[in-house]
Formats: structure tokens, sequence, C-alpha cells
């Protein structure tokens, strides 16, 4: 799908929503004005699939406006055990911006939704000299692992 244009309100609900994700919340101006630079804002369809359990993660995403829910444990038959609703202002994918593991779960549009996604690439790009920042992801990726 193509990206939708980021203009003044979405930066100013983005920067809102940035420091409600409590491993942005330490981040000073300037890396959160790098973030949201980075960030691509893309339109999904009701029942597409974000991300797949069993790909390697290449994203993190954070919800603009409508809802999704993850999966986990898909079969060739089924896509698995709804685990989680995210909505507005939550967040998923956190994990592969630090690991290149698998993704642990499915996660798809309940909704027509708008999500922000910052790549692993670009992510690497803003913060290679911010250990304290990737030790945070770690953790939070860990505490996911354990759902």
């Amino acid at each position: 799908m193509q990206n939708i244009p980021i203009e003044s309100h979405h930066l100013r609900e983005l920067k809102s929503m940035l420091k409600d994700v409590y491993f942005f919340d330490e981040l000073t101006v300037e890396s959160i004005e790098a973030v949201c630079r980075a960030l691509k804002l893309t339109p999904h369809k009701r029942r597409e699939k974000i991300i797949r359990e069993g790909e390697i993660g290449k994203a993190f995403h954070l919800i603009y406006s409508g809802s999704v829910r993850v999966y986990r444990g898909k079969t060739f038959f089924r896509r698995g055990q709804g685990i989680a609703d995210l909505h507005q202002g939550e967040f998923f994918g956190e994990v592969a911006l630090v690991r290149s593991n698998p993704r642990n779960a499915t996660v798809i549009c309940l909704e027509y939704s708008e999500i922000f996604t910052l790549t692993k690439t670009a992510f690497e790009s803003i913060f290679e000299n911010n250990k304290e920042f990737e030790e945070a992801i770690a953790r939070i990726a860990h505490q996911r692992d354990s759902f």
C-alpha cells in the first residue's frame, strides 16, 4: 500500500503518542524528531495481515487509527488464538528492532487502520550510539516473549 503523507496534525498526535510509548519517553527532543522523520504512515484494510508469525521481523508499528488483533500459535488451517486487541496509540513489533528472530505472533486489522511504521534499518541509524535505549527495547522484547 502507498504511504499517507504525514501532515502537521499527524506530527502533533504522533509526538504525543510516542511520549506514551514507555521506551520512547526518555528520549531527547532531537531523538523524537528523528523518529518522527523516519516513521511512515500506511493505510491497512480490514482483515489485512500486517505481520505474520514465523517471518523475520523488520519493523516496529504504532497504531495511529483503527485496531488490530494479535494471534499466536498459527497452524496450516487456523490463524491461532487471539491473545490481544490493540488500538490507537498502542504498538507491536518492537522485538524486531533489537532481534532478528522470527515473529512470535500474527497481527491482523480488525477494521480500516492507519499505522506508523519504523523499519529496523531506520531505527539502527537513529540509535546506533544509544545503548540505554536499545537495552530498554530488549527488556520489552523479553516481556512480550513470555506472553
